[in-house]
């Protein structure tokens, strides 16, 4: 007499124990060098492509002769690796044994059963097959979707998971549990062959039907869960319906192994999902990885990480492209971290040094497949490689005069005069008559327009001078590229100073230090600035300078002290607006006793100057590393009286300090930001400032930061809210 269908609430303790596993599993990725593994062997088949008209063919589900009794227990040995017994001393599945009774043949099972002493697991499941005609593989999904027992250990492994190790004879109906006559393993593997055999020789004796439309429950429990029309297409899936009576639902099979909602069931998707992963060949998967680190030093880029095919044991390649020109290596380094996530061996690992020419660099890694595949791609990392330039001041002249470049276009500065061997320029850049509101970027010359426009240096708005400071690496032939966003511009550029090599000045980073507070220049006049502070041997000094309360139109100029007025005033450092604070950096060469001339083109404004380094003949200061400009920080908010300390990405080794183009973006109320060493006090950061934007308006400066602990720099932002954007132009290294 046909059995009762078991019943599908254990799904729930088997998903139980997966969970755990799956936990087990994400305790070991998250140790991996900090690198995010992606999902190992643990998860859950692609359920995009369940089907639940067919959760197995039939020929795979009758397939009785798939698997061997060795295959079957190097499987369970490969499935339990880590397994230990219960705490009553309940076997792992793979060493479980049993005196086995005997069964006579029937249409069911033909060949019957030959009972004998100490059979194990794998032998008692190949012999149910070969005589019921069902494959050991459907039986082995069996034990792990009804009680986990080819991967349960220690604390989830007792008496109860064997004697209801394939969930036959536990019906839905019976709140009293499974049906004690059929306990233990083998009854319960022979009963449930037996009765999936059963299903097949008298089809239209169970409510579930291959061929038809079958109206299947998503809920064993709860009946407001409802129910779709499923067509089944073979007998294999009706028998599992038969077996356990309902569906997946979508939360279900959007959660992969793990828990759905109240109207959830698990058996049928756990079923599909575990033959889909461990006995269907996947198709060929792409490799993986992580990109670990990409580190300089001396004249070597070293880059470490780890790869692998998840469809082999064999250590496969990665392709490292160093500015594009690659060099290929086996990852074979040893990282047990790698093999004890993927259950692939432990030779995943690589390491790779690469010779480099000083300055910045990319490199870019891919994966490769052992079967020739498809690749991934690991990621790309900037770096750079040191190679220090001192500063070379000069009095400020103009190198551009209103270059138009229209919206989206570029144009490229041939630099005249340029020192052997320059390998950046400081510019004082101004955006004239900017038809509309847009940013201007400035780059080394020939940089592809995609990657200068990525950051900015000038932000304008329509009819608004506006112009800020650029350290910018030069491109072949001392030149500078200018990329323009929207409307129409006109640029202006004075050259403050080149980088070279040798025989210029070393720079020395210090806090932002006042020098000059308020003082009051009128129109046409100008004011020298003696700097007391500056060390022996200065010969230029970094200074924020800010023009405020201007009572009209001007432009203000920084000039070594001494110059003469109408050599001074032939270049520009700021272009305040009358009743507007405007800041601006400025590098300045040092005219006699340590000197700074400040000249004001109309009107009066109070003139706010504040230190932030000095250039000092000799070898005690650091030399410049110039790179193409690369965003650090993206519309990072700070509400008002708030510091935001960033962590800047990838310093070189020994960096002091850092060359920032700052913006201020969407400001909600006028106000001033600072910018200060990381770890520095609220208090002495606000005490000096770098960028004064105004309500909805976009401001920025450049910034030269010393560097505090970790490479970090603070950002100081006085009143309402502000979006923060950083760029790297540059580094300064011992």
């Amino acid at each position: 007499m046909p059995r009762p269908p078991r019943r599908s609430a254990r799904p729930a303790l088997a998903v139980a124990v997966v969970l755990r596993a799956l936990v087990a599993v994400a305790v070991v990725t998250a140790g991996l060098t900090g690198a995010a593994l992606p999902a190992g062997p643990a998860a859950a088949a692609d359920t995009s492509r369940f089907d639940p008209g067919n959760l197995i063919s039939d020929a795979q589900f009758w397939d009785s002769t798939s698997m061997t009794v060795a295959q079957v227990q190097a499987f369970l040995d490969d499935k339990g690796r880590g397994c230990v017994p219960g705490p009553d001393g309940t076997p792992c599945l793979k060493d479980f044994r049993q005196t086995t009774s005997s069964w006579a043949p029937s249409p069911r099972c033909t060949d019957g059963y030959t009972g004998a002493a100490d059979e194990s697991a794998a032998t008692i499941l190949v012999k149910t097959a070969r005589s019921c005609g069902v494959n050991p593989q459907v039986l082995l999904v069996l034990l792990q979707k009804e009680q986990s027992l080819v991967t349960a250990s220690g604390s989830a492994l007792h008496p109860g998971r064997y004697r209801a190790a394939a969930g036959y004879a536990c019906p839905d109906t019976d709140a009293g549990g499974c049906e004690s006559l059929y306990y233990g393993f083998h009854n319960q593997v022979y009963s449930a062959a037996a009765q999936f055999r059963r299903y097949a020789l008298n089809p239209a004796g169970y409510p579930h039907r291959a061929g038809m439309d079958n109206v299947i429950r998503f809920s064993s429990r709860y009946p407001d869960c409802g129910s779709s029309t499923v067509r089944i297409r073979n007998q294999a899936t009706a028998g599992l319906y038969n077996y356990t009576p309902y569906q997946p639902n979508a939360a279900a099979l959007a959660a992969g192994y793990g828990t759905g909602d109240r109207c959830s069931e698990y058996g049928n998707r756990n079923f599909w999902a575990f033959f889909q992963d461990w006995f269907v060949a996947p198709a060929n998967r792409a490799p993986v990885g992580s990109l670990d680190s990409v580190t300089a030093s001396g004249d070597t880029v070293t880059v470490t990480g780890w790869a692998l095919d998840p469809d082999a044991d064999a250590s496969t390649s990665v392709r490292v492209e160093l500015d594009g020109t690659p060099t290929t290596v086996r990852a074979n380094l040893s990282r047990p971290d790698v093999g004890a996530a993927w259950g692939r061996g432990d030779l995943h690992g690589f390491s790779v040094a690469l010779p480099a020419t000083g300055g910045d660099h990319t490199v870019c890694v891919t994966a490769l497949d052992l079967a020739d595949g498809p690749s991934t791609s690991l990621g790309c990392r900037d770096v750079v490689v040191p190679v220090g330039a001192t500063y070379t001041a000069v009095t400020p002249w103009r190198a551009l005069a209103f270059e138009r470049v229209d919206a989206g276009r570029t144009t490229t500065l041939t630099l005249r005069d340029v020192p052997a061997g320059a390998t950046a320029v400081a510019l004082n850049v101004t955006v004239a008559r900017p038809t509309a509101n847009t940013y201007v970027s400035a780059c080394p010359g020939g940089t592809p327009v995609d990657r200068c426009r990525s950051s900015s240096t000038v932000n304008p708005y329509a009819g608004r001078d506006t112009p800020n400071m650029a350290v910018v690496k030069l491109g072949p032939g001392g030149t500078v590229t200018f990329y323009n966003d929207a409307g129409t511009v006109h640029l202006v550029a004075d050259v403050q100073g080149f980088f070279v090599p040798d025989g210029g000045a070393t720079y020395t980073a210090v806090p932002p230090t006042r020098v000059l507070a308020f003082q009051e220049v009128g129109p046409g006049q100008v004011h020298d600035l003696r700097l007391t502070g500056a060390p022996a041997g200065a010969t230029a000094v970094v200074l924020n300078v800010t023009a405020a309360r201007p009572s009209s139109r001007t432009y203000v100029s920084a000039c070594p002290g001494g110059t003469p007025v109408e050599t001074c005033r032939a270049s520009s450092n700021l272009n305040p607006y009358a009743g507007e604070d405007t800041p601006n950096l400025v590098v300045v060469k040092l005219g006699p006793d340590n000197t700074v001339r400040l000249y004001n083109d109309a009107g009066t404004v109070a003139l706010v100057a504040d230190a932030q380094g000095w250039y000092v003949g000799g070898d005690a200061g650091d030399d410049y590393v110039a790179v193409a400009p690369r965003r650090a920080m993206s519309f990072q908010p700070v509400g008002p009286g708030g510091l935001h300390t960033l962590t800047l990405p990838d310093p070189p080794a020994g960096a002091s300090a850092v060359v920032l183009n700052v913006t201020a973006a969407a400001p909600t109320s006028r106000t001033y930001v600072s910018v200060c060493p990381g770890g520095t006090p609220t208090a002495a950061c606000r005490a000096s400032s770098n960028l004064n934007p105004y309500a909805g308006r976009n401001i920025a400066n450049l910034v030269v930061a010393k560097l505090g602990p970790g490479g970090t720099v603070s950002f100081y932002n006085d009143a309402g809210t502000s979006q923060l954007i950083a760029d790297v132009q540059g580094w300064y290294v011992p």
